[in-house]
C-alpha cells in the first residue's frame, strides 16, 4: 500500500450515502477475501457503481480503509456531541461502547493499515519505538487517569489504539464509562493530567529523536 490515500468530504446527503455504501461494500468483501486480492473493478461491481464514480469519492482502495476508520470516529463523536449537553449519560456511554465494539469487530480491517496509512494512529509509533508504552502497562491502562493522559495526548483514537495494543482486555462498556467520565469532566479538573501529558509527550519526543 503506497501513495497518499485520500477521500472526498461530501457536501450532500445523497453523495455521502453513496460514498458510505461503497465503503461498506469493501468492508463486506474483506470478510470473505484478502484485501490485496480485491480489485477496484470487483468493488465497483459489488457496489453497483461505475469506476468513475468510485474515483469521484476515493483515490484508491487504501483511501476507503481510511474513510472507514475516520468516519466511524466522526459518527460516534457527532452522537456524543448531540447527547453531551443533555447529560444523557447512558446514551453517551451506549454510543461510545458501540464504536469500540465496531472497531474491535473489524480487527482484520485495521490490521491492513501500513506505516503511512496508519500514521493517524499511534500504533505504528509503538511498532517503531517500543519504548513509547514502556511507562504504561496493562494495569495502568485500566486506570482512568492513564486514559486521561492518552486522551489529551492522542485523542479518542489514541485510546482505541492502546486498547487494541493490550488485546482489548477491558470490555467495551468499561472503557466507554471511563471515556464518558473523561469527556464530561471540565478541563480544570484535569490540570494535573494535562501537566503529566505534556511531560509524557516531551519525554517521547526526546526518545524518538534519539531513536532516529
Amino acid at each position: 500500500m503506497g501513495g497518499d490515500p485520500m477521500y472526498k468530504n461530501c457536501k450532500t446527503d445523497i453523495s455521502a450515502q453513496r460514498q458510505k455504501h461503497i465503503a461498506l461494500c469493501l468492508l463486506d468483501m474483506i470478510s470473505k477475501k484478502d484485501f490485496e486480492d480485491i480489485t477496484i473493478t470487483e468493488l465497483c461491481q459489488q457496489a453497483g457503481v461505475p469506476r468513475n464514480t468510485f474515483y469521484r469519492y476515493f483515490a484508491n482502495k487504501e483511501a476507503v480503509l481510511r474513510y472507514l476508520l475516520e468516519n466511524s470516529l466522526r459518527e460516534v463523536l457527532l452522537k456524543v456531541v448531540q447527547t453531551y449537553h443533555t447529560s444523557q449519560e447512558r446514551e453517551m456511554i451506549y454510543h461510545i461502547a458501540n464504536w469500540l465494539r465496531f472497531y474491535k469487530e473489524q480487527e482484520r480491517v485495521w490490521a491492513l493499515f501500513d506505516d503511512k496509512l496508519h500514521g493517524i494512529l499511534i500504533g505504528q509509533v509503538v511498532a517503531h519505538y517500543g519504548s513509547l508504552l514502556d511507562p504504561i502497562n496493562k494495569l495502568d491502562f485500566r486506570n482512568q487517569q492513564t486514559k486521561g493522559i492518552i486522551f489529551y495526548a492522542y485523542g479518542m483514537q489514541g485510546i482505541l489504539d492502546v486498547w487494541r495494543h493490550f488485546g482489548y482486555e477491558q470490555s467495551e462498556e468499561e472503557v466507554a464509562v471511563q471515556l464518558y467520565n473523561i469527556i464530561r469532566n471540565p478541563i480544570m479538573d484535569f490540570q494535573a493530567t494535562v501537566s503529566r501529558t505534556e511531560a509524557f509527550l516531551s519525554e517521547q519526543n526526546e526518545q524518538t529523536y534519539y531513536a532516529e
